[in-house]
């Protein structure tokens, strides 16, 4: 019997990458098997844009500093920020634009592959292919097509589905927004297990222990 765990992802932050690619190297490893279903949520800068109007200007700074540690340490490829960033923001002044033409974009996509239960194998291509520094210009050409199909998906039917009910997507993507909420932590990732969240991508292994004790 599987166990499972829900994810809660945002594809513009850094530390779910470093998140998701940790899982995709120690999941295999687990005595059990863990099912993960992806939550995607949009990321901070969209929910609560005015929460950079008082940032600490260091806190980009250390953020930057702090990811590329991370990844480094646990030996994942990475790039921040990817070319282009998922959120357009100003990253002198931190103001975030009114004109977001990527991040609804990637997260319906996510809500879609999850709805066909492929949410953790789509994420984590995704996210290889936006946050791993090998590709440029990840919007355009076959980049996105790719990912798709690389786990069999069509990228044309999917964005065709989301056009024919975009509504519905985004309703779905709020009900996540306020699961995550509900379950006792705001940020990404956030793996919920027997209803205990576990926040960050260095609470990973933590979140496999608890498993492992609960599971004997």
């Amino acid at each position: 019997m599987a166990i499972k765990a829900d994810l809660y992802y945002s594809i513009r932050s850094p530390y779910s990458y470093i998140g998701i690619k940790k899982l995709e190297k120690l999941l295999p490893e687990q005595e059990n098997f863990i099912e993960l279903s992806v939550k995607p949520v949009m990321p901070i800068a969209v929910r609560k844009p005015e929460i950079f109007k008082s940032a600490n200007p260091m806190t980009l700074r250390y953020l930057e500093a702090d990811a590329r540690r991370a990844a480094d340490m646990y030996g994942i490829n990475f790039r921040i920020w990817p070319v282009p960033d998922p959120i357009v923001q100003n990253m002198d002044t931190l103001e975030i634009s009114q004109d977001q033409p990527y991040i609804y974009r990637l997260t319906r996509l996510m809500q879609y592959a999850c709805e066909q239960g492929l949410g953790y194998e789509f994420t984590l291509q995704l996210a290889t292919k936006i946050w791993d520094g090998k590709t440029n210009d990840w919007h355009e050409g076959e980049h996105l097509s790719q990912v798709a199909s690389s786990i069999g998906l069509s990228l044309n039917e999917m964005e065709a589905a989301i056009a024919a009910n975009t509504d519905k997507y985004d309703s779905t993507i709020l009900e996540n927004q306020n699961s995550l909420a509900n379950s006792g932590h705001w940020g990404v990732p956030t793996i919920v297990y027997n209803g205990e969240p576990f926040f960050g991508q260095d609470r990973v292994e933590t979140f496999l222990w608890r498993v492992a004790k609960k599971s004997g």
